[in-house]
This record gives structure tokens, sequence and C-alpha cells, in this order.
């Protein structure tokens, strides 16, 4: 297919929006932006939004763009990944869109995946699946395609929630334009993937998922979920609970698992809490949200295990607790 940078919309070979948010990435930018230049899919822009970035980020973005005419970069003031994000939307021409973060990169076959899926399964979303990627290891050879299908989205919001097949994050999945105008990420808000995938996927037809590894999923220290604890950060129980209650509304049948979701986020945020130093007022807090839910997600056949047992030692109390997610860290860092 030729690229001549300008947008061809047609039935066969739809046009896809690569939406790339950039901020304090220097030393990820170019891998990420060469592993997009080099898809064997063609038809597509690739937008990066510069986020304020106090570094190099957005003079390295220019400098792709002027070698590239269907690259074109967005300069703005710092907004956060949610500011960039619905920015990099309102400036994009594609009949579906892509997010890519700057620090992660995808497979050669990446848009070529996600487009063939919603093709054939003609769906309004498609999900690949990813890899974990740590610093300073060989990157992993991505997994081939053992499992495809399509989900209505109450099988989908389902599967998302018990992370079975379908993540809860932005990235990896082709989203129908008109979803994501629908359904901007919330500003200022951390967890914005978790506070917004759920609409996007329950005001559709259904996903066409399959498991092929598309997205390498760079692991940095400084990550939110490699980071020390902010109270920010609690905006993920906020957003579980309304996702609860969109679900109880609309789609009851995956309650369950959404209900796990919430109990999964109070225990998720308990490892940042205790990898921090652990502030007992706000472990205190994430307990009586977990409690609220643990009844049922122990009862759950298809709730995780290491998330079973941690709720059980978060109900004994602190330092039962601290103690029993120190050996899960242990154990999670022997298998990585």
């Amino acid at each position: 297919m030729k690229r001549s940078g300008q947008a061809s919309h047609t039935g066969d070979v739809p046009f896809v929006s690569v939406i790339v948010p950039v901020y304090k990435v220097e030393k990820y930018i170019r891998k990420c932006i060469d592993s997009i230049l080099a898809q064997t899919y063609q038809n597509y822009e690739l937008i990066l939004v510069d986020d304020g970035s106090p570094d190099d980020c957005g003079k390295i973005c220019d400098e792709y763009a002027e070698k590239y005419s269907f690259i074109s970069v967005i300069h703005q003031q710092n907004q956060g990944l949610s500011g960039a994000r619905n920015h990099g939307v309102l400036e994009s021409r594609g009949d579906y869109i892509t997010f890519i973060d700057s620090d992660d990169f995808v497979t050669e076959d990446y848009l070529d995946y996600l487009v063939g899926l919603v093709q054939s399964f003609h769906a309004d979303i498609s999900a690949g699946s990813h890899v974990y990627q740590y610093e300073n290891k060989e990157i992993k050879q991505p997994r081939e395609e053992t499992e495809r299908g399509f989900l209505e989205p109450a099988d989908a919001l389902t599967r998302m929630n018990y992370a079975k097949g379908v993540g809860l994050t932005a990235w990896a999945k082709l989203y129908k334009r008109e979803l994501v105008e629908a359904n901007p990420y919330p500003i200022g808000k951390y967890y914005e993937d978790l506070a917004t995938t759920y609409k996007i996927v329950g005001s559709s037809t259904g996903v066409a998922y399959g498991n092929k590894q598309i997205y390498y999923w760079q692991q940095r220290p400084d990550s939110i979920m490699h980071s020390r604890f902010d109270e920010r950060q609690l905006a993920g129980l906020e957003a579980t609970k309304n996702q609860l209650q969109y679900i109880e509304k609309h789609y009851p049948a995956a309650v369950p698992a959404a209900k796990y979701r919430c109990a999964a986020k109070a225990v998720e945020l308990t490892d940042i809490l205790f990898t921090s130093g652990g502030d007992r007022s706000v472990f205190r807090k994430l307990k009586a949200f977990m409690n609220e839910y643990a009844a049922e997600v122990l009862k759950d056949d298809h709730a995780k295990a290491s998330i079973k047992i941690r709720i059980h030692a978060m109900r004994l109390g602190y330092y039962p607790a601290k103690i029993a997610f120190a050996i899960h860290r242990f154990l999670k860092k022997k298998r990585i």
C-alpha cells in the first residue's frame, strides 16, 4: 500500500489513526516510533502528542514528522495521559483508532492483526495480547495465536475484569472512532483506562479478540504501578466502583467479574502501599473497600487464587497482610 500521507477510507482497507501520547520518555520514544514505522499495514496516520515533555521528546517527534508526511505532532501544555489521548482523537481522521504508550513498542503486524480481527468478526473493537518487557532483559519472542473469537459486550466485560484474554488497558486494541469520541478519558485522574474502557466496550456491538502477542508493555521502575504510593491512586477504587454501577445497570451477567475487579484493585493498591512503607490509615481504607466484596469474591471460582490469598491476609490485619504480600512479591520475582 502506498504511503502518501493521505487518508484512504475504503471498506477493505480502513484508515487507522495511531495515537501516541508522549511525556518524559526520551529513552524509549525512538523504539516506539520505529516499531510503528515498521508496520506491514500501511493505511494509517501517526499522531504524536507531546504533552509538554520537559526533555527532548518534542524535538525527536518533530524530527520524525519532518521525514514522514503521515506523521503529525501536537505540542500542548501538560494535561496528563488523558488530555493527550483526547487531543489526539480530536485531530485524528481514522475510521478506527488505536493507542500506543510512548515507552512501549509493538510487533510489525500489530495493525494488520487488529484490523484483521475487526474485519473477520465485523466488530466495533478488536483486542490482541501483550508481552511484559523488563528493562535490560532480552526481547521475548511473542506468542502466536492459539485462540480467537467474538465476545458480546457482557462476555467481554466479564473477561476483561477477570483479566482472561482481554485487558482493561487502552492499548493493544482497535476502536471504531465513534466509540472513543463518545467516551473521552477523564482529565487529571489516575487509572484513566480503568475509568473508560468499560464504557467503550459497553457501548459497542462487541469485541473481536485473539491471544497473539502484538504489544510489548515496558515495565518501568518509575511507572505508577512501580512507584511510591500516592493517595491520588485511590482513584482506582472510584473507577472500579463506577464500573460496577454501570455493569449492574446494563450488563448484570458481568457483575461478579466487576466485584472481583473492585476487590482486586484494593489488593493491587495495598501492594503498592506496602512497597512504599505502608501508611496504616490508608491500609484501613483499602481494607474497608475490599471487605465490601470479599465474601463474594472468595466464593468465586473465577477469581485468581493469588488475589484470594491476599484478601484473607488483609482481613487478618496490617502485619499478616504485609508478610503475605512480601512473600507474593518474592515468588513473582522468581517467576520473572
